[in-house]
Order: C-alpha cells, then sequence, then structure tokens
C-alpha cells in the first residue's frame, strides 16, 4: 500500500473506498457496528482463524484481542497497525470505523 502523505491523498483514499464506508459506517439514526465486529467477521471467521492465533500473530494477549472483537476495546492506532500488517487492510481503514463509532456514540450522549 501506498503511504497516505497528505489530507488530499486521504480524501481520495476515502472516496475510492466509499463504498465500504457508506455500507459499514454511514452516520444514520442507528448505532454503526464496533469494528471489532468486522475483524471478527469478515477476517477471522473468513480465514478460519482464532483469537488466540490472531493475539499470537499480532504479539498480543488474547484478552485485548477479544475485547476488540466484543466491542469492549477501541482499536488504536497502535492497534491498527498490526492489523494492517497482518491482514493488509490500511491501519486508516480501522482507526476510521472506529472514529465513527466513538462519534456516533458520543452524539448519542447529546
Amino acid at each position: 500500500m501506498k503511504p497516505i502523505n497528505s489530507f488530499s491523498e486521504y480524501l481520495d483514499w476515502l472516496n475510492a473506498n466509499e463504498d465500504f464506508f457508506s455500507s459499514k459506517t454511514s452516520i444514520k439514526k442507528t448505532l454503526p457496528s464496533h469494528p471489532g465486529r468486522y475483524l471478527n467477521e469478515d477476517f477471522l471467521q473468513k480465514k478460519g482463524m482464532s483469537q488466540s492465533e490472531l493475539a499470537r500473530r499480532l504479539g498480543c494477549s488474547h484478552a485485548k484481542v477479544n475485547e476488540v472483537v466484543n466491542g469492549k476495546r477501541a482499536i488504536t492506532v497502535e492497534f491498527a497497525l498490526l492489523l494492517e500488517k497482518e491482514f493488509g487492510e490500511p491501519a486508516e481503514l480501522w482507526v476510521s470505523l472506529q472514529m465513527h463509532y466513538h462519534l456516533w456514540r458520543v452524539r448519542e450522549r447529546g
């Protein structure tokens, strides 16, 4: 993946991935899914990988992976970089999913 070096490149990347974001994180009246759900459904289950195996491959605890998958822990920038290295999806995707989820939660609290 080519590094994103400017805000305009980031916007271009978001536009290029518009279908993914509009189906997963569009601003709507219902709570968007926590990115851990996508990690579980779109990566772990499809690859037949357990949470324990992912934790081992990322060099983190099983508890951390489990908490992310179950929506009890946010995907940090550092964790997003590990996921990028493991699965090839840009860290920006994971961070953006987390940001959209968090923004929705905060807005709902008023």
